[in-house]
């Protein structure tokens, strides 16, 4: 499968970026049939950058076989996948230019049905932000163990003395904004028209189970109907590892003779 490494300007961001990308291999047997390609955003966790998949797992592999494209952006950023008041707007640019870049770049499907975000960690939490606020753009979205920004996420941190929770609590201010808070976000997501598929996976060891456990219930109470799935480990690669396939399994793909 072609492996991309893409360097290019962001407006948004107001700096250069990267992004490495995997393209399914189209030749004479499926070049009629293989385009335009399904999309999967694979969005990396805190001071990941568009080489962590790359490196850790063998997304390649993975991918065999399927008409989908794999983004992996360059998101180095602290600020949870967020626009920063003083700085980069992160979120703006996942949200809204990165898809649009890559529609342009690549023959990529523009269908909602085709287009996925999934991740793991701080990139979870994107993904499923990404399922909550643009459901007209991400049809399914997936958290491997999220770290899910909301107010008794940052509150947890403070209570124990954590420095991240100090750092959290200096970019959004001591209450998270509605905007950045995953269960607000989830109770105004209930009210649209269309709504994203959604998968939540985390390791019973992990300390973000119970949260994760109540996030997926109360979308569950609001009818999203989330795919769970749990078993044995903490916030590690290794979970990560384990779990990955599973992810890519759920969504709904289409092979290339397809």
């Amino acid at each position: 499968m072609p492996l991309l490494h893409v360097n290019f300007y962001s407006e948004t961001l107001g700096t250069n970026t990267s992004m490495d990308v995997i393209l399914p291999y189209v030749n004479n047997w499926n070049k009629h049939t293989a385009l335009p390609h399904q999309t999967l955003y694979l969005l990396g966790g805190g001071g990941c950058d568009h080489t962590y998949y790359q490196r850790n797992y063998p997304v390649e592999k993975y991918v065999e076989g399927y008409n989908l494209a794999v983004i992996m952006p360059s998101v180095i950023t602290r600020y949870k996948y967020s626009d920063s008041r003083y700085g980069m707007k992160w979120w703006s640019y996942c949200s809204e230019e990165l898809p649009e870049i890559c529609k342009n770049m690549f023959h990529l499907s523009k269908d909602r049905e085709d287009t996925f975000a999934a991740g793991s960690s701080g990139g979870g939490h994107a993904a499923l932000k990404l399922g909550l606020c643009r459901p007209d753009i991400f049809g399914s979205v997936a958290g491997i163990h999220p770290a899910l920004l909301c107010q008794r996420f940052v509150d947890a941190m403070v209570n124990k003395g954590e420095e991240r929770g100090y750092e959290l609590q200096m970019i959004f201010g001591e209450k998270v904004p509605p905007e950045d808070e995953m269960f607000e976000l989830l109770e105004a997501a209930a009210l649209k028209e269309h709504r994203a598929a959604m998968y939540l996976c985390c390791g019973t060891e992990d300390g973000l189970f119970n949260l994760n456990v109540d996030f997926r219930d109360r979308a569950a109470e609001l009818g999203f109907q989330p795919a769970w799935s749990q078993g044995p480990g903490g916030h590690t690669w290794e979970y990560t590892n384990k779990i990955l396939p599973e992810v890519i399994q759920w969504l709904p793909l289409k092979n290339l003779r397809q």
